[in-house]
């Protein structure tokens, strides 16, 4: 037939030369002797001038010539998991081929082979050869037409299904066209393979020659109706400010348009906005309030372009840095959005304005804009200093101002009530908003009975110093209670006392101990003269805007106490202002005795308020910045550096009754930094009772912060293992979706069918889990005896972490780390060291024991690749919260029992790998929220956790009940959570 090549004739097709072994990898066909299939070897006899090529194929085939697409050096492989001769099922629309044959939706057949037609890529492409019955040859459809399972089609449709079309006119490139209302019938699936077919369906239109892939939102099974009451071709008016496109053109407040179809984007909203078509501007999808059938005015009688000057309080512009001044000069853009949210608070503004360095229009009431130049009442100027004279006052948004407070006159009031030529906007410190004072109450010069104010301020809270409430002594007694069944501080204090350390002198004269004031005591602390040798008590101000805690507890006094750090705060802020400097320091002074009485007295839930209030800058978290910059860290590193020293010793003991091998080295390396040499030597003595060898105490002293490195070793597959069942256990939703749970912070990504662990990196962090076992011993303090604990998290009671916790209470992990191997309640304690038969193999049971008497539980958090590095070096950062995609409940840090939610939010590295963080988390005291629309309470329910008059230090929104989604867990406080396993995985 054809002539035969020689073996170093020029290469043809695939290269394939005389004698090379080969494989077969196209659609079976009939050989001289037998039936070729998929996978059969063979030699090449000839390649012919066509560039075929003759093959000897064994197991009785004979000779075959084939087409070089057709074979393979390698054994041939088929893409998308499927296998030869796998059964498989057709999900594409009807198809109808030359030779007769037809294939339907639905229909049964089998993987063949690779299509290896000519024109398809050399490496056989992403089409398969599949055989149906009655068909004489095997048909080449691509993978995403195919499936294992009977198809079905989304949405709930069926094939033949008349739908609609519900968008604005369309042309396809293959001429084509659809039409507002178009008639349809439903196919079959859409098979794009993008990952998005769950969420469209392959429709056939009437007059169109192939079917195409539609998302749920674009069709309807009823004839579609324009939100609005709006007909295609309708002439509107577009009525909100100028708004400039991403690809420079601009559209202008009252340009005229034509409706087009109505909206089909499938967020919720559809039925509020419409397609409009605007002359030169293409197309946009417009919301029902930005559109009007008669031209819009612009309130005020202004016209498009107007000059006109802010005569408002300076303020912020949208979430930019911009700030908007009085006597701006700004050019009216049109009408302004109606509702718009200005500082936080939701008012209805007038004209949209813009102002030089702004890109979009600012929303302002006509009351805050002149055509002339403004002018402040009572002569004053912008950025003058005033004293406020008036009585004190606090507001909803939780600011307040005091009598003596110096602020800085920002411009005059706009509350049109007709007295605003009498009162001045003045921004006090540690105020979100202005402040609109009459101008009675400013004065250029302090007030002459300042100084009498503030010395009868600071006389009260001395009274108060010595009378406290029965219920104040009480609490106060239980402030230092730790762990339960673990020794109180007052047996370990001694390891702290002032002659213990050089460092303890810092705070006075190191004494000794400051007796507790009872309720009898009579004794006035002189808060002017030095430092006091006992806290200043002061009841405080009322909480605005704030959730008080519900009945008497440890944290309701450490509220108590610490509400003094406001009242003082104000009286130094007060005072310097006025130039009494005496006052300030005295205030001072008797901020930092506070720190000194948690210190003496052990009282771990007044210290950690204290740290609190000095981190949030202002008194316990309420959101007034009283403390400034030099003071707010003096105050911090002492109240951290005394809650360090206090809760120390007790993380030591707690360590020794856990056998917690790293807690243990962690302490004792804390106590050698800063020479606490009893600590250090109980901790020695605690390490050297385990009698753990050598090499693993080396292991253990090592910290390990690097987020990439993952296990090895012969548990290294062990540990993969068991965070695969415990993926597998979470990758769910419990509303009633299971796999198919999603939120709106996976609006349009595909859900992989499941998540595949490919390495685990175990975290060792010193610091970051001292920190850990710290805030665990203050919740402990503070917990209150009615407190829920029966969440059922399902995370924590997963069938592979139950099976991690039933380690012996000799059990020690090299794996394991920080508070791995023996219960809390059965482990071995300082005076009972741990038996010798721990594992020989480290990391046999590699994950911790929790308490669940404080609602200790293993969460999930999504992340990048960055960032979990990050964290695995530092900690989390508060201040990095809500920085991915909001915060619903607040500004905090969000946990998920489910990875399946967790795995919303994470981001793959270069290499396609996912990171979830596995975190030892505390709730604590839990506040509970099922609220529909948590939005408005979320700074609530941050201020329930972080201001010293809340009680609660986790909230749990359970918005599985609300919206069958999943629960989220949030705390406020960086130190509750402690990063132990990252998970890298892929999605499969």
């Amino acid at each position: 037939m054809g002539c035969a090549l020689s073996a170093t004739a020029a290469t043809q097709p695939g290269g394939f030369v005389i004698g090379e072994h080969v494989f077969y990898r196209g659609a079976p066909q009939q050989g001289w002797s037998g039936r070729l299939v998929f996978g059969a070897s063979g030699q090449v006899v000839y390649v012919t001038f066509r560039g075929s090529v003759a093959v000897m194929f064994g197991g009785g085939i004979g000779r075959v010539t084939v087409e070089p697409l057709e074979l393979c050096r390698t054994v041939p492989r088929i893409p998308s998991g499927f296998s030869f001769d796998d059964i498989m099922y057709y999900g594409g629309p009807a198809r109808e081929y030359s030779n007769g044959d037809a294939i339907q939706f639905g229909q049964q057949g089998s993987i063949a082979g690779l299509c290896c037609l000519r024109g398809d890529p050399p490496d056989g492409g992403q089409r398969l050869a599949v055989l149906f019955p009655g068909h004489r040859m095997a048909k080449a459809l691509q993978p995403a037409l195919l499936s294992s399972q009977p198809p079905t089609i989304p949405g709930g449709y069926s094939v033949g299904d008349r739908v609609y079309w519900c968008g604005m006119n369309w042309t396809f490139p293959n001429g084509d066209r659809l039409k507002f209302g178009s008639e349809g019938e439903v196919a079959g699936r859409s098979c794009v393979g993008d990952g998005l077919d769950d969420r469209r369906v392959a429709v056939s239109f009437r007059g169109n020659r192939g079917a195409v892939a539609m998302r749920l939102p674009e069709i309807s099974s009823q004839y579609p109706v324009i939100p609005g009451g709006y007909n295609v071709g309708d002439q509107v008016y577009y009525a909100f400010p100028n708004w400039k496109s991403p690809n420079g053109s601009t559209l202008q407040f009252g340009v005229q348009g034509k409706v087009i179809g109505r909206s089909c984007i499938g967020d919720g909203k559809d039925d509020e906005r419409i397609w409009v078509l605007f002359p030169g501007l293409s197309y946009g999808c417009i919301c029902l309030e930005q559109i009007s059938l008669e031209p819009p005015m612009i309130p005020g009688h202004y016209n498009l372009g107007d000059p006109v000057y802010y005569c408002g309080p300076s303020r912020p512009v949208g979430s930019s840095d911009q700030l908007l001044v009085f006597g701006s000069l700004g050019e009216v853009a049109g009408r302004a959005a109606s509702g718009t949210q200005l500082s936080g608070q939701r008012a209805l503004a007038d004209v949209a304005v813009v102002f030089p360095g702004s890109l979009d229009a600012v929303d302002v009431r006509l009351l805050e804009i002149s055509r002339g130049m403004p002018v402040i009442p009572g002569g004053l100027s912008h950025g003058d200093r005033v004293f406020y004279c008036g009585g004190d006052r606090a507001f909803g948004n939780g600011d307040r101002i005091t009598f003596g407070s110096r602020g800085e006159v920002v411009g005059r009031s706009c509350q049109g009530d007709g007295q605003d030529d009498e009162r001045v906007a003045v921004v006090l410190p540690g105020n979100r908003l202005a402040s609109d004072l009459r101008l009675e109450e400013c004065s250029g010069k302090a007030p002459p009975n300042l100084l009498v104010w503030l010395e009868e301020r600071l006389a009260a809270a001395e009274r108060k110093a010595a009378c406290p409430t029965p219920r104040r002594a009480r609490s106060r007694s239980r402030g230092g209670d730790s762990l339960p069944g673990r020794p109180s501080p007052s047996s370990l204090l001694a390891l702290v006392e002032p002659d213990a350390s050089p460092q303890a002198s810092r705070w006075g004269d190191g004494a000794g101990a400051a007796e507790e004031p009872t309720a009898d005591s009579s004794e006035v602390v002189p808060l002017s003269v030095q430092t006091p040798s006992r806290a200043v008590q002061f009841e405080g101000l009322a909480v605005i805007g704030g959730i008080p805690a519900a009945s008497p507890s440890v944290a309701g006094a450490a509220a108590e106490q610490t509400s003094v750090i406001t009242e003082l705060a104000i009286v130094r802020r007060t005072a310097l202002a006025a130039d009494l400097g005496d006052l300030a320091a005295a205030a001072q002074r008797a901020a930092l005795a506070q720190v000194e009485l948690g210190r003496r007295s052990g009282d771990l839930a007044l210290l950690a308020e204290l740290r609190r209030a000095a981190e949030e800058g202002a008194g316990g978290g309420g959101g007034d910045a009283f403390l400034d910059g030099s003071w707010q860290q003096e105050l911090w590193s002492c109240a951290n550096s005394a809650l360090e020293e206090v809760a120390m010793p007790q993380v030591l003991t707690s360590a020794g009754s856990e056998g917690d091998v790293f807690g243990q080295l962690a302490v004792r390396d804390w106590a050698k930094a800063r020479g606490f040499s009893e600590i250090v030597g109980q901790a020695e003595e605690l390490l050297q009772s385990s009698q753990l060898p050598d090499s693993f105490l080396q292991r253990q002293m090592a910290d390990r912060l690097s987020g990439s490195e993952p296990e090895s070793g012969p548990e290294a597959a062990r540990v993969v293992e068991q965070m695969q069942l415990l993926l597998n256990e979470t990758y769910t939703g419990w509303g009633g979706f299971g796999k198919l749970t999603r939120t709106r912070d996976r609006p349009d990504e595909k859900v992989a069918d499941h998540l595949e662990v490919e390495c685990v990196v175990h975290l060792r962090n010193k610091e970051s889990y001292l920190n850990y076992c710290i805030r665990r011993q203050v919740i402990a303090c503070e917990m209150p005896e009615y407190s829920r604990r029966d969440w059922n998290v399902r995370t924590s009671s997963s069938a592979s972490l139950s099976s991690a916790s039933v380690s012996s209470p000799s059990s020690l992990s090299d794996a394991g780390g920080p508070g791995c191997g023996a219960s809390p309640h059965s482990g071995p304690t300082a005076a009972q060291p741990p038996s010798q038969d721990f594992p020989k193999s480290p990391g046999e049971y590699p994950l911790s024991v929790l308490d669940p008497s404080f609602n200790e539980h293993y969460l999930w958090h999504g992340t990048g690749p960055a960032e979990a590095r990050g964290i695995a070096e530092r900690g989390f950062d508060l201040g990095q919260a809500g920085s991915s995609r909001g915060a619903l409940f607040g500004r905090g840090l969000y946990f998920a029992e489910s990875c399946l939610k967790a795995d919303e939010y994470v981001r793959p590295d270069a290499e396609g790998r996912f990171p979830l963080i596995l975190c030892r988390v505390t709730l604590g005291h839990v506040n509970y929220c099922d609220a529909e629309d948590p939005w408005e309470l979320r700074e609530s329910l941050r201020f329930s956790c972080r201001h010293s008059s809340g009680e609660h230090h986790s909230v749990i929104g359970d918005r599985e009940k609300i919206r069958q989604t999943f629960r989220e867990f949030v705390i406020f406080d960086a130190h509750q959570a402690y990063p132990e396993y990252i998970v890298w995985y892929r999605r499969k």
